[in-house]
């Protein structure tokens, strides 16, 4: 444009420094420009805590602050690790709450720990190294909590211990305890969600439903004379939620899912979702965990599911000749459920 302008070359020459000026301004706009286009992620902070001499062990990690070294042997307090999933999770309550009320302190059991890793975060309670030799005396819930002994013992506390009016005032701590890790929250999330779409469900209520049948009627027959809670009792909570609740979706978790299809087929917007497979539970407690409200018929597990979902609860009774412990229990806490009498079947 230049080489063929007619300006004179005083004029030519304010051109060409107005043009070069104007293209340097254009070049520095730019570059102010381009981190608000693109901002670089920031590097890593290297972290100055140095690295253990030796790998942690599977399973929760203790609190932070807690070194993991052998304690003190002195006034210990642990439980056993007995039965499965819900069992374990209610020793793990009743040791939480039994060492906040003595003032003792706590420490897991390694094959507690490593069972409770698998379906959840960190847990309060660190674990006691798998080489540590500590001398421990056998005592039951009712005995340590009656005696409060204050002397220099360890004391294992043994059983399958549920002390339900122990642990309740501590549920908050055993929410953020018995957080699903996130892969699990996740999968329910979406079976939930899979499942309302499949029954077609605008904005639904999920009632978890838990269905414990198998074993467990040999273990009510020996124990308290009694039978499983059967069909009647089942298609007379579904009714008296579907009474409190709009939309509810019944999505039903048990040991026996064809008991579960072949006896409550033709109840509308109940499905059998669990895979009853019990040597792997987490995934069918965690969606039993999501749901907004539950009925339960017996069992810890049940019981956890309920519990964790909060909400409304409907639970048996009268299925025997007495009710179990763990009935007796959730009654003393007080969590305000709903007993619908049950007849076996």
């Amino acid at each position: 444009m230049l080489a063929g302008c007619w300006c004179r070359p005083a004029q030519q020459l304010l051109l060409l420094m107005l043009l070069t000026t104007a293209g340097l301004l254009l070049i520095g706009l730019t570059s102010l420009r381009e981190p608000a286009l693109g901002v670089l992620p920031r590097p890593a902070l290297q972290s100055t805590v140095p690295r253990t001499a030796a790998p942690l062990p599977a399973g929760p990690v203790p609190r932070p602050g807690r070194l993991r070294r052998c304690p003190t042997p002195s006034r210990l307090l642990s439980i056993n690790s007995a039965g499965r999933l819900g069992n374990i999770m209610s020793e793990y309550a009743t040791l939480l709450a039994a060492a906040s009320e003595l003032r003792r302190p706590a420490w897991l059991h390694p094959d507690m720990a490593r069972t409770l890793a698998v379906y959840f975060g960190r847990l309060w309670v660190p674990v006691l190294p798998i080489s540590c030799r500590v001398n421990w005396t056998v005592i039951s819930t009712e005995e340590l909590m009656a005696k409060r002994p204050d002397s220099d013992t360890n004391h294992m506390i043994g059983g399958f211990p549920h002390a339900v009016p122990l642990f309740h005032p501590l549920r908050a701590r055993l929410l953020r305890d018995f957080t699903f890790r996130k892969e699990l929250r996740q999968r329910a999330d979406l079976r939930l969600a899979e499942l309302a779409y499949q029954a077609a469900v605008t904005a639904p209520t999920f009632i978890g439903v838990h269905v414990r049948r198998t074993d467990y009627s040999t273990w009510l027959a020996r124990s308290v004379r009694g039978r499983v809670a059967g069909v009647s009792y089942l298609r007379r909570a579904v009714a008296l939620m579907k009474s409190r609740h709009r939309n509810a979706l019944f999505v039903v978790v048990s040991d026996d899912p064809d008991w579960c299809r072949k006896n409550l087929r033709g109840l509308q917007r109940v499905v059998v979702a669990g895979d009853g497979v019990q040597t792997r539970p987490g995934a069918d407690l965690a969606l039993l965990a999501a749901c907004n409200h539950t009925v339960v018929t017996h069992g810890t597990f049940g019981f956890w599911a309920a519990y964790l979902a909060g909400g409304e609860v409907v639970a048996p009774t009268g299925y025997g000749r007495r009710p179990t412990g763990l009935e007796q229990d959730v009654r003393r806490a007080r969590l305000g459920w709903t007993w619908l009498p049950a007849k076996g079947q």
